[in-house]
């Protein structure tokens, strides 16, 4: 099958990125970009600075937000997407490997597709990239 869909992956582990690596090439429905903070997820979403040039940096169908990102949190990542309604917002997916993160009672007020706890597996990231594939 070929790639079809521009994913946004907001994480600053590298191991995590390693192994969405392996289940986006697995899965073959998707090209992955990683931002390291939510600071980046911003000017990404935005397209300032390098990400300004959309043929290397498209724009994405589908972000993964962890909530625990340095600078800016995956939480102030939404509520800056949801003060700026201009910005197209990318079907999101939150996640954490925080157990009991403070942040996760506020994501209700985002409108957000789904939320995990880390590891993300394949089957999960295989689901969701296969049905944006056919939406």
């Amino acid at each position: 099958m070929a790639l079809r869909l521009n994913l946004l992956v907001a994480e600053d582990d590298v191991n995590d990125q390693i192994l969405m690596d392996h289940v986006v090439v697995k899965a073959g429905l998707a090209f992955v970009h990683y931002a390291w903070s939510g600071e980046e997820v911003i000017e990404y979403l935005s397209g300032k600075g390098p990400f300004a040039a959309r043929v290397k940096y498209p724009y994405p169908d589908v972000l993964f937000l962890d909530l625990e990102l340095p600078r800016v949190n995956g939480l102030q990542v939404l509520e800056w997407l949801d003060a700026n309604p201009s910005i197209v917002r990318p079907a999101t997916y939150v996640y954490t490997g925080a157990k009991d993160s403070p942040l996760r009672q506020y994501l209700e007020r985002h409108p957000i597709k789904g939320f995990f706890e880390k590891p993300l597996n394949a089957d999960q990231v295989t689901a969701i990239l296969q049905e944006r594939v056919t939406f």
